[in-house]
């Protein structure tokens, strides 16, 4: 994320959509303030968001990645898919 207009922290707040934010571990520990301006940003926005940290390592949700982590990417997946539904429908 950066200051300039076209950070998507910043077009997002232009949306309607709903969002689930899904971040690696590896991804949140060098930017941990990232999801707080993220959070931030949606509430003031009005948006519904959700967004959560993942103990794994990015790329974690593709089977075929190297880091590929079952558990969490079924979780992940499940809550895009629930989000859908409910958006979508």
């Amino acid at each position: 994320m950066s200051d300039q207009p076209n950070s998507p922290h910043l077009q997002a707040a232009k949306s309607k959509a709903q969002f689930l934010i899904a971040i690696a571990q590896s991804d949140d520990t060098p930017r941990p303030n990232d999801k707080t301006v993220m959070k931030d940003t949606f509430a003031k926005a009005g948006l519904q968001a959700e967004i959560e940290v993942y103990a794994a390592m990015h790329g974690w949700c593709p089977p075929d990645s190297g880091v590929y982590n079952e558990p969490l990417a079924e979780k992940a997946w499940t809550r895009l898919l629930a989000l859908y539904g409910k958006a979508l429908a």
